[in-house]
């Protein structure tokens, strides 16, 4: 292992400094609250560090428990930012129905780690396991969590609610360019960096910090905005009159 308590201490420390310069600057809170949310995780793992393997330890157990809190409502936070590069009307509309879904599958994955007696391991689950601890992985921190199927359906948006709700409903409602971006620069890149799939999802926590920095402070930003529902206009009862934000516009973003 490669990592250690001190690398997460420092990157956490480097995503709250980003956070905080960006609040200096007025930037809007749908840009740099993802990337506090995700340095918060990276702090979290630093604390983990420091019971790392010791799975009949309270603070284990405690701080694996938090981790997968965490994700649970990662959602809301990667919904936010995908949505601060649609139209600005678009994004008002849409809002209130997508964070209602982000609630109902954060609910959904809290009650999947419930050991009802009816319920069995989810086997698909990337963090499913046996006991409740994070243990060393290839070279960052392996969560292992049991996961159950406990949830009413079998299929679908119940089924396996994060990746329905981080990955296809923003593509449902236009921000591609930011998904194919994520997709790229956090799923692709974490399963290439480790081997274990209790890993991966560390590990794409803390690219995500990368990548929601250079997001918030690069000219990268500007060529992820939307102005059209992959070609189509956004209907005038969801975008209004004014789909995009002037400053957006004086910038020079043209969407597709």
């Amino acid at each position: 292992m490669c990592w250690s308590a001190e690398a997460s201490f420092t990157l956490a420390t480097m995503g709250f400094a980003t956070v905080a310069v960006s609040a200096v600057q007025g930037e809007k809170k749908e840009l740099f609250l993802p990337l506090l949310w995700f340095s918060l995780m990276e702090l979290l793992q630093g604390f983990t560090y420091w019971w790392i393997d010791l799975c009949d330890s309270p603070p284990n157990q405690v701080l694996t428990l938090l981790g997968y809190l965490h994700i649970a409502f990662q959602p809301f936070f990667a919904n936010m930012i995908s949505m601060y590069f649609l139209p600005n009307t678009v994004q008002q509309r849409i809002a209130p129905w997508v964070y209602g879904m982000c609630f109902v599958g954060a609910l959904a994955m809290i009650i999947d780690i419930y050991p009802f007696a009816w319920a069995d391991h989810s086997t698909m689950h990337m963090l499913d396991s046996t006991k409740l601890c994070s243990v060393s992985g290839d070279w960052h921190i392996a969560w292992h969590v049991p996961v159950f199927d406990t949830t009413w359906a079998k299929f679908g948006f119940f089924k396996e609610p994060y990746f329905m709700l981080v990955f296809l409903l923003p593509l449902l409602y236009g921000s591609w360019k930011f998904t194919i971006y994520h997709i790229l620069t956090g799923v692709v890149l974490s399963a290439m960096l480790t081997r274990d799939s209790h890993e991966t999802a560390a590990v794409w926590c803390l690219l995500s910090i990368g990548l929601l920095a250079v997001v918030a402070k690069t000219p990268v930003r500007k060529i992820l905005f939307i102005k059209r529902w992959y070609g189509l206009r956004y209907p005038r009862w969801l975008a209004g009159k004014d789909a995009f934000e002037p400053e957006r516009l004086s910038n020079g973003v043209a969407g597709n």
